[in-house]
């Protein structure tokens, strides 16, 4: 069976979204969380070797990412929300149209690349039926600092109608899509022209930055959740966390500061390797997905 993009209404949002069936006998499930500006396609590797492990794999577009519903009117092009909070409805209504709310007897993981990571915490946290986690290169901050003063004034700047629009303006010119060594993402030419491809063969499922409400909504989730040690501590399950040692996008202070705080967390750091690392280089990608195959192997039975 093949894996066709589906659609949800929740709180008056279209969200897509894609389940991938388990190959051979269903071992488990495992919800595939696209980070800031990502969409399915390009988790369609990672959710079809997930497929290939045995577990039957979801993914969606976030609200106002892919060819989700876009959230600011006046700037469609713009990732906007009022809070993540929205993003969790939307996969709580995800998940229950693919049948992944149902109980059953195989485990459910959760797999979450930056943005995706956060919210795969926080489901985690909210949902018992999560059994363990995997998260690449996950948001536990955004990069700007101090946290607090940035969120204060995000708080004063959005109630003044700034919430929906751009946070900054930012040029997609034909520079920007040619690999460069120096670049933040990757030190891979092919993975880091990936994204790119998929916007040549279907230009809507590009978006151009964050609006002022999704940074307050970034900021404010981050301070109570994942830049929490209490929130930390309360999640009991097995987490395996990837980390870039040169990581760039996501505050690395952060992650260094915090992740210690999972009661089960195990951390693996790739010294050189930058925030894309499941677009980083074929031998970093390799030694992750032997990281990750024998971490689901630990989870799953047969």
């Amino acid at each position: 069976m093949s894996a066709l993009d589906q659609y949800v209404s929740v709180d008056g949002m279209k969200i897509r979204y894609r389940v991938y069936p388990a190959q051979g006998k269903k071992r488990g499930r495992v919800l595939v969380l696209p980070g800031f500006t990502e969409f399915i396609e390009k988790h369609d590797a990672q959710s079809s070797r997930f497929s290939a492990m045995g577990l039957e794999a979801l993914c969606l577009d976030w609200p106002s990412q892919g060819l989700s519903q876009r959230l600011s009117p006046k700037f469609p092009q713009l990732v906007h929300c009022v809070s993540f909070n929205q993003h969790l409805s939307a996969l709580n209504a995800v998940m229950a149209a693919a049948g992944f709310d149902q109980p059953e007897k195989t485990p459910l993981l959760a797999f979450g690349h930056s943005m995706g990571g956060h919210l795969a915490l926080r489901h985690a946290a909210e949902n018992p039926e999560v059994q363990a986690v995997m998260l690449i290169a996950p948001m536990i901050m955004p990069p700007v600092k101090p946290g607090q003063l940035i969120s204060f004034l995000l708080n004063m700047l959005c109630p003044l109608g700034l919430a929906p629009r751009p946070l900054y303006l930012r040029q997609d010119d034909l520079e920007r899509r040619k690999f460069h060594p120096k670049n933040v993402l990757t030190r891979d030419p092919e993975g880091y022209m990936f994204q790119y491809d998929w916007f040549c063969r279907n230009p809507d499922l590009k978006v151009s930055g964050p609006s002022f409400g999704w940074a307050r909504a970034a900021y404010q989730s981050c301070l109570a959740h994942t830049a929490n040690p209490q929130f930390l501590s309360r999640i009991n399950i097995p987490v395996e966390v990837h980390l870039a040692g040169d990581e760039r996008v996501v505050n690395a202070s952060a992650s260094a500061e915090f992740l210690p705080y999972l009661p089960r967390g195990v951390i693996h750091i790739y010294p050189d390797a930058r925030h894309e690392l499941m677009q980083e280089l074929p031998a970093t990608r390799e030694i992750i997905w032997q990281r990750l195959a024998a971490f689901v192997e630990g989870q799953v039975s047969d």
